[in-house]
């Protein structure tokens, strides 16, 4: 559980969980509040489509049952999104 909630590193967090993570370079997390400083990675299901004044466009919507994967392209670069529901 640990190296899920917290890897070592964003490159490690790229090889563990479904669907991937996000990856969020230096030079776009101030875009999303985060420190300048260090890549982040943010897992799908920890990410909410509308939420803050980000803008993206939904390119793909995979159903997968009781939850949906979202395929957005946005100003941090592509994202995924999982959220309940169709």
């Amino acid at each position: 559980e640990d190296i899920y909630n917290r890897p070592a590193t964003a490159f490690i967090s790229q090889f563990i969980g479904s669907p991937e993570i996000n990856v969020i370079e230096p030079d776009k997390a101030p875009l999303l509040g985060l420190k300048k400083n260090q890549t982040h990675a943010i897992r799908p299901e920890h990410m909410r489509l509308g939420s803050g004044n980000r803008h993206g466009k939904v390119l793909l919507v995979e159903n997968l049952g009781s939850q949906s994967l979202l395929h957005v392209e946005s100003d941090v670069g592509p994202l995924r999104i999982l959220q309940q529901g169709q």
